[in-house]
């Protein structure tokens, strides 16, 4: 789940390497881009987390045909708003440059890199689906091949589009839409034909084992779909988008500041993404665990899932943070270019590695939650964190004359506001579950009764 985890996020560090010869307009003009994308990421959240819900329960059950027509389900309305999301982004690319950079060579060069990266909003949301389907049915290793496929491609491509072919940013783009077409390519046949393992030994007596490999089955369209999807999915797609929303309050904070704190602030954020990658990958992988055995009616696995990740989770949250403040000279190479980037992107990585820790008390319980249909307050917890940020920037720091530190420090602080309210929840949430372990745990049509 780690390696698979790490190589989605470094489609966006690998371009970030090669287009860091570009210059230091072509890595700002990357920075303001890449954000964009955490809309598609919202809108698979929204499908993902609702198909990991019902999926990862299905299989706790035993229930596998529901499972298949779920997937099939989810990968329908995929490909639905996929192709929605991809002609939207190719048609509102100059609008949304023209958001955040008055300078003319990074907003030529942002456009020129949007269009040619658009089809990725369809192929990123069918790879969010299909690999968050495959882990809720216990299998972890292929959608790590799959990653490990598609981003070598995107490396290898990248030099060859960028300078060999003279595409510039725009071979970045293009290189990784053939390699997520690749990795879509790979899960259809996947899905479509699994591979049957053979018996090493005679059978034993009795009935067959049953063969639990997740493929497409018959979609399931249903009244109560739609309404898991906004009740359960919705927030969790939100929350999401929030990250989206929080990393604009701080691009339009930098803006008047000048084109190297914005590109040393989004290339600095790339960067401190794949450090918390092990967080989001340990609550993934928790978030599977739990739904599987919620759906199994085993309180107790539950509340031991939740504590071993927990734990491990502050022991790398605290290793993390001593590394990033440390090594912040040395991560700034990779995030800026030129000197007044490298000397912002320090200041970034300093103030803000506490958060690696803040990150812990924040994914492991809003993915534990959303498995088990609790959405809607930790989508609050996040809307909290915003609202702290956007209050600092735009309103206490040029009231006071704060630089543009002080925004890194609001965004710190407003991660440990957001994680203490996500591990209130999550606390809650077990202490009532163990309460009532004696008691059925509820199916899917009764989570709602269950919140209220």
């Amino acid at each position: 789940m780690l390696v698979a985890m790490t190589l989605q996020s470094a489609y966006a560090l690998v371009n970030l390497v090669f287009v860091t010869q570009l210059g230091d307009r072509a890595v700002s003009a990357l920075a303001i881009t890449h954000q964009a994308f955490f809309v598609i990421l919202a809108v698979g959240q929204v499908l993902g987390q609702t198909a990991l819900a019902d999926i990862s329960q299905a299989y706790g059950r035993g229930d596998l045909g529901r499972a298949k027509g779920t997937l099939s389900t989810y990968s329908l309305l995929a490909i639905g708003l996929g192709i929605v999301t991809s002609i939207a982004a190719w048609l509102g690319s100059e609008a949304y440059l023209n958001v955040f950079t008055d300078d003319p060579e990074v907003y030529k060069l942002g456009v020129v890199y949007f269009e040619a990266n658009a089809p990725t909003f369809l192929l990123q949301l069918l790879i969010i689906v299909f690999s968050t389907a495959v882990r809720a049915s216990g299998d972890f290793v292929s959608p790590m091949r799959v990653m490990l496929i598609s981003v070598i491609l995107n490396a290898a491509l990248d030099p060859i589009l960028m300078f060999a072919l003279d595409m510039g940013i725009a071979g970045a783009g293009w290189a990784t839409v053939i390699a997520q077409v690749v990795a879509v390519g790979i899960y259809a046949l996947r899905l479509g034909r699994p591979a049957r393992s053979k018996p090493s030994a005679p059978a034993a007596p009795g009935p067959a084992p049953m063969d639990r490999t997740l493929t497409w089955g018959k979609p399931i369209w249903e009244r109560d779909l739609f309404r898991r999807v906004f009740t359960r999915g919705l927030p969790a797609g939100i929350q999401f988008f929030l990250i989206f929303v929080l990393l604009g309050i701080v691009l339009a904070g930098m803006k008047s500041h000048g084109p190297d704190w914005t590109g040393a602030a989004g290339g600095g954020f790339r960067i401190l993404q794949q450090t918390w990658l092990p967080l989001v990958t340990l609550a993934s992988a928790a978030a599977a665990l739990c739904g599987q055995n919620y759906g199994a009616r085993q309180a107790e696995r539950v509340a031991e899932t939740a504590a071993v990740s927990l734990r491990w989770g502050f022991i790398f949250g605290f290793a993390a943070m001593a590394l990033v403040f440390l090594g912040a000279p040395i991560l700034a190479h990779l995030a800026a270019k030129g000197e007044n980037q490298l000397a912002h992107a320090v200041t970034y990585f300093r103030w803000s590695s506490p958060m690696l820790v803040a990150f812990a008390l924040t994914y492991i319980p809003t993915f534990m939650l959303q498995a088990v249909g609790h959405s809607f307050f930790p989508m609050i917890a996040a809307f909290v964190r915003v609202g702290i940020v956007a209050l600092v920037t735009f309103v206490i720091a040029p009231m006071a004359g704060w630089g543009p530190e002080s925004i890194f420090v609001a965004m710190t602080v407003a991660s440990f506001v957001e994680g203490g309210l996500g591990f209130f929840l999550l606390k809650r949430f077990l202490g009532r579950l163990m309460r009532s372990r004696a008691e059925p745990l509820a199916t899917p049509h009764e989570v709602a009764s269950l919140e209220a």
